[in-house]
């Protein structure tokens, strides 16, 4: 049986896509309200597509190009305004959300957001998966971000691990919580320290 090939990367074009005006992250319309279905029907087309987040301060630099080494997130969703309103609400657990509080962020005024929405030609009900991809996959070629986007934190890979629990003890830990925990972690820093001199004498080993 033949090999299948695998598919060329293709980086996204224009008649790809529909891209909306961007707008301050506290202003991003609730799902189904007015303001969401008139930028629907106004700007991207659709309510599942992709969705961008970068600073205010570099979003003249980014233009209108979704290909940019200052876009700090892409991301996608069936249903954008139930998906990115968990980014304008206080304590909303969208990685970006948690990225924005970690570094003290103004949503008023510091982190902008805007709406991607797949046309005709990206055909298919998970044209916005695609779409998202594309974008990725070219931000990772042209500037060697590892997850295709600038903020690495607001993944949901270690960098996002580790963001989300300093935030959640920042957020909801007790004074006796967090020295409980700093107890703790004592131990398993003894443990991991062990499993590393564990592994240098085994990498040692193998070369003698």
């Amino acid at each position: 049986m033949a090999k299948r090939k695998p598919r060329k990367h293709r980086a996204p074009n224009e008649a790809d896509y529909k891209l909306s005006d961007w707008m301050q992250v506290a202003d991003i319309p609730s799902n189904r309200s007015p303001g969401a279905l008139e930028l629907i029907e106004s700007q991207i087309g659709t309510e599942s597509g992709c969705y961008q987040v970068a600073l205010t301060a570099d979003i003249e630099d980014i233009g209108s190009s979704i290909i940019h080494k200052d876009i700090g997130y892409t991301g996608m969703s069936i249903a954008l305004f139930d998906r990115t309103g968990n980014i304008r609400s206080e304590k909303g657990k969208h990685m970006v959300n948690v990225y924005i509080r970690e570094h003290g962020l103004c949503k008023e005024t510091e982190v902008s957001i805007r709406y991607i929405g797949p046309t005709d030609a990206m055909k298919g009900d998970t044209s916005f998966k695609t779409l998202e991809k594309r974008i990725q996959d070219e931000t990772k070629k042209q500037f060697g971000y590892k997850l295709g986007f600038k903020w690495e934190e607001a993944s949901g890979g270690n960098a996002g691990v580790y963001l989300r629990t300093r935030d959640t003890i920042a957020s909801t830990f007790t004074y006796e919580d967090t020295i409980k925990l700093l107890t703790e972690m004592k131990g398993m820093v003894k443990d991991k320290a062990i499993e590393k001199a564990e592994m240098d004498l085994e990498n040692l080993f193998a070369v003698i």
